[in-house]
């Protein structure tokens, strides 16, 4: 959904799923190895590999954590999705589950844990998942972690044809370091906006679904937006911050709507 486009697989609105994982702790593991006081990162090694069209060699997806986060008593060496042994696609035997960020950092098939007390630069860490823009050059890259502020509308669909008549708007929204705390629509493209109520509980490092009735009395062409706010204060940006990968698209979301 940038603008312009990048290159790569083109997600729009997918990649995105919930689940419930069940496992042992990170943090547990760690301390029953005996981490050294020296260590500054942990690396998570996962068994897929490959080569690369930028470099020669064969590299293992691997990526790492600061020691600081590694310790967070959330991250799990899942074992269970939604009540069963870990799927093949979904990384059995085990993977990494670090909540609240992207994907990336949830390695599966993990292989190896290591504590390392230098930096981790393989390429999976210091060339992809990075935020770079055409004049970044790799030192001056920031990494990928939390996900960003963001809301999506489920329903209605872009380009629907409604009938006059009541109407429920449905969405979910997501933030990776504070909770979502306030959901608003609008149905003239932003220039006024409604307060949309809760379908769920507020969980730690879970989507929340929202929904707002909508009454259409009069036939013509909307325009629907949604923001999310969160507890820091911090609102869903107009326009995503374009970089040369991709990552992290979180610009309110905007669809058109036809009433007859």
């Amino acid at each position: 959904m940038f603008q312009p486009k990048v290159r790569g697989e083109q997600w729009e609105l997918g990649a995105s799923s919930h689940a419930i994982w069940t496992g042992v702790r990170l943090v547990d593991v760690l301390f029953a190895a005996g981490i050294q006081m020296n260590a500054i990162e942990v690396t998570f090694e996962g068994m897929d590999k490959g080569t690369r069209t930028d470099m020669p060699g064969v590299f293992t997806f691997t990526r790492s954590l600061p020691v600081k986060e590694a310790l967070n008593p959330d991250i799990l060496i899942a074992l269970y999705m939604n009540g069963k042994p870990l799927p093949f696609r979904h990384g059995y035997p085990a993977r990494l589950i670090v909540p609240g960020w992207y994907g990336m950092a949830s390695v599966k098939w993990l292989h190896r844990i290591k504590a390392i007390n230098q930096p981790f630069i393989g390429p999976f860490q210091a060339i992809d998942y990075v935020y770079k823009n055409k004049s970044s050059s790799s030192t001056h890259a920031t990494p990928v972690t939390t996900i960003r502020l963001n809301s999506t509308i489920a329903q209605p669909s872009d380009q629907a044809v409604l009938a006059r008549g009541e109407h429920k708007l449905v969405g979910t929204a997501i933030s990776g370091e504070y909770p979502v705390v306030l959901v608003e629509i609008s149905a003239d493209n932003g220039m006024t906006w409604q307060r949309a109520s809760w379908l769920d509980p507020q969980e730690s490092y879970s989507w929340r679904r929202w929904c707002l009735k909508w009454d259409l009395t009069k036939p013509g062409t909307y325009d629907i937006c949604v923001r999310a706010t969160d507890a820091a204060g911090n609102v869903q940006p107009e326009l995503a911050d374009w970089n040369l990968n991709g990552y992290g698209y979180n610009a309110i979301q905007k669809i058109r709507v036809y009433v007859d």
